[in-house]
């Protein structure tokens, strides 16, 4: 397996990385240790990293490097990794010392390498009778999806629960709040936070229907989201799914009507919102409402948010590999 990093990369520091790697793999996997080898090539100004197995027994192509890369970011170091370290490779644990054992630089770099071989993985996904292959979703796509739900719960659209959804490939962030006649709750500064921090990390952001989006923003008196996505779209980081549809198939589709179309599955209904709705005898006057509304009505709303984020994710992929 060869990988090419950033040419800015300091060889070392890909070395501290892979030594990183050896070692979780050790500690969380019980993988013995050389088990695997490798090496960072400097080629002019580029820079590679070669992993190779010492035994052909397939372990780089079968082991899950999603969730491996949980078990790096969630690892934390003890007194024997130390040691372990120094047994991997002297270079990687001469690096470590000269950065003051600061061990986030050694996750940092093995994240790095992690995420460029996550960008070589593919998925099978199933449209209908048809099976395609497109990229494994994961943070290493540089790609994050925006979508927003609100139901209104009053006679006079005063009283709205909402969800605002983020999701960068590997996680999804679905907050729940409420809209009342004395504002909109606080619950959406976390997506509104993992939205800055992707724009940060030069995400392109993905959105089915900016127009659409940008009403939901609106009718919550979400200034703030609003006003960063039309920054996005200035900046030219944005792109409209829908847009992308209609230059396909001449017509905008709701994304609900797309996934009939190609045979995308979900597993949610936004009907069943409204539906479980009117089952409640909802009095905004009881002290508990916002609880009683949570319970009954936010795992709905989550998992209609998290359809419309997967699907609109999976889209995007759909449609550069000409699958539709």
């Amino acid at each position: 397996m060869l990988l090419e990093l950033d040419p800015t990369d300091d060889p070392n520091l890909l070395r501290l990385g892979l030594a990183y790697i050896e070692l979780v793999m050790r500690r969380t996997l019980a993988i013995p240790l050389d088990t695997i080898e490798y090496d960072v090539v400097v080629v002019g100004d580029r820079k590679f990293v070669s992993i190779h197995e010492t035994e052909s027994a397939g372990l780089l192509e079968v082991l899950d490097w999603l969730s491996f890369k949980k078990n790096i970011e969630e690892y934390k170091p003890d007194e024997l990794d130390e040691f372990l370290i120094e047994e991997i490779n002297e270079t990687a644990y001469s690096t470590l010392l000269a950065r003051g054992m600061d061990w986030n630089a050694a996750k940092h770099y093995s994240l790095k390498i992690i995420d460029q071989i996550l960008l070589r993985k593919s998925m099978k996904l199933k449209l209908g009778e048809k099976e395609i292959v497109i990229p494994l979703p994961s943070r290493s796509h540089k790609r994050a999806v925006i979508t927003a739900n609100r139901y209104v719960l009053d006679p006079y659209g005063a009283v709205m629960i909402y969800c605002i959804g983020v999701y960068d490939g590997e996680r999804f962030y679905v907050p729940i709040g409420f809209k009342t006649p004395e504002g909109t709750d606080e619950s959406y500064l976390e997506a509104s936070a993992i939205i800055s921090k992707r724009i940060d990390e030069n995400f392109t952001i993905y959105v089915y229907d900016s127009s659409l989006l940008k009403t939901v923003f609106s009718s919550l008196n979400l200034k703030s989201l609003e006003t960063k996505l039309i920054g996005i779209e200035i900046v030219g980081s944005i792109v409209d799914v829908k847009k992308k549809i209609i230059e396909k198939l001449g017509e905008g589709l709701p994304l609900s009507e797309v996934e009939k179309l190609i045979g995308m599955k979900r597993e949610s209904n936004p009907l069943d919102i409204a539906a479980e709705a009117a089952r409640l005898s909802l009095d905004l006057s009881s002290p508990n409402w916002r609880r009683i509304i949570i319970d009954r009505l936010g795992p709905i709303i989550e998992k209609v948010t998290i359809d419309d984020l997967r699907n609109t994710y999976l889209l995007s992929f759909i449609l550069e590999h000409d699958y539709i």
